[in-house]
């Protein structure tokens, strides 16, 4: 098993909404965590074109800009943990953690294998996941909570059952995860340029055309040493009304 590794936490949140890192903050604010805010890019102000002649950007690609910006974002933590050779915990601004997180989340990252890449601590519940209990099979499936209010997230971070790394192979939401500078690699390499490249789902027995940098890292699990916490130990609102990746 790996030792638990030094972990820089990020916390992703754009300039415009100010409240929604407040509400982060006090919901929070009894977990302990030391982390530091990101300004998230915001897809608002970002020239297609230029993301196009980086290589970031297919031509003509048509996700809406909160999309693009928050693929952006998570590319700047990408690169850090690439840059600096140290693990990255990237936190988005609408999760509820655990009041137990870092007890939690140190014993979940100090039962990983050495060649770990990425591991998700929360995940969406509106869409499936794949799993693999053992070599060779795998569980596949939904919830049977698509989106949690915020009475659900409260019972919720006072809940302490213990948590224990899963293979994945498809789980979507990036609310809460860590990626180690190996995985940055492969996101990096794998994401970029975005695209509405088609992405098989077995769970879904389609094929998705990708709206957002989730898909696309879901694409990239299969090839990773992905995991993901059983039970999560991060929730997001996951409110689509509120959502900034989501906006024209």
């Amino acid at each position: 098993m790996a030792a638990t590794p030094d972990i820089d936490w990020v916390v992703i949140s754009l300039k415009r909404t100010p409240e929604r890192l407040e509400l982060f903050q006090l919901i929070n604010a009894q977990v302990g965590l030391r982390y530091e805010v990101l300004a998230a890019v915001d897809g608002m102000t970002v020239d297609p074109q230029r993301l196009v002649d980086q290589g970031l950007m297919v031509e003509g690609l048509d996700w809406k800009p909160g999309a693009i910006g928050a693929a952006l974002s998570h590319l700047l933590c990408w690169e850090r943990a690439v840059e600096t050779g140290r693990a990255v915990g990237i936190l988005e601004d609408d999760v509820f953690l655990r009041h137990d997180f870092l007890r939690s989340s140190e014993q979940v990252m100090g039962a990983l294998p050495p060649d770990w890449d990425i591991i998700h601590l929360g995940f969406n519940t509106d869409s499936v996941f794949d799993l693999e209990i053992h070599p060779g099979c795998n569980v596949r499936g939904g919830f049977s909570v698509w989106f949690p209010t915020f009475e659900d997230c409260e019972r919720f971070v006072v809940s302490t059952d213990p948590a224990v790394p899963v293979k994945m192979h498809n789980s979507f939401g990036n609310c809460c995860y860590v990626v180690s500078p190996s995985g940055a690699r492969k996101l990096i390499d794998g994401c970029f340029p975005m695209s509405r490249r088609a992405i098989p789902i077995p769970t879904l027995k389609a094929m998705l055309l990708p709206a957002s940098k989730d898909a696309l890292m879901n694409e990239q699990y299969r090839t990773m040493a992905a995991y993901v916490s059983v039970p999560p130990i991060a929730v997001p609102i996951n409110d689509k009304d509120q959502s900034t990746v989501g906006v024209r």
